[in-house]
């Protein structure tokens, strides 16, 4: 369990990274989540938020480790699993 106060903080985080998310501004986004993470690691949605950032960056390893970090703490996280595959294939489509 995080320190109290860090959940808070860890969604303010998120919050803060999905407006930049929804804004285009990727990087940023990824470092918000990230910032998030640091805060409570424990809540897979913030791996996938994050994964979904580095995936529109291009950032396949990052979105492989987050994927698995965040399955690893939700076994039924569907969001995790399509992340992986859209990085599986978009990953092939540049790199044939």
């Amino acid at each position: 369990m995080p320190p109290p106060g860090n959940e808070y903080a860890a969604d303010q985080l998120k919050n803060q990274g999905n407006t930049h998310f929804k804004n285009g501004d990727y990087e940023k986004a990824e470092v918000l989540y990230g910032q998030a993470i640091q805060k409570n690691s424990k809540n897979p949605l913030l791996f996938t938020n994050r994964a979904n950032a580095r995936l529109k960056l291009e950032k396949w390893e990052g979105v492989i480790n987050d994927c698995l970090a965040s399955i690893e703490l939700m076994m039924e996280n569907m969001k995790a699993y399509f992340y992986l595959g859209m990085q599986e294939g978009a990953h092939c489509e540049t790199h044939g």
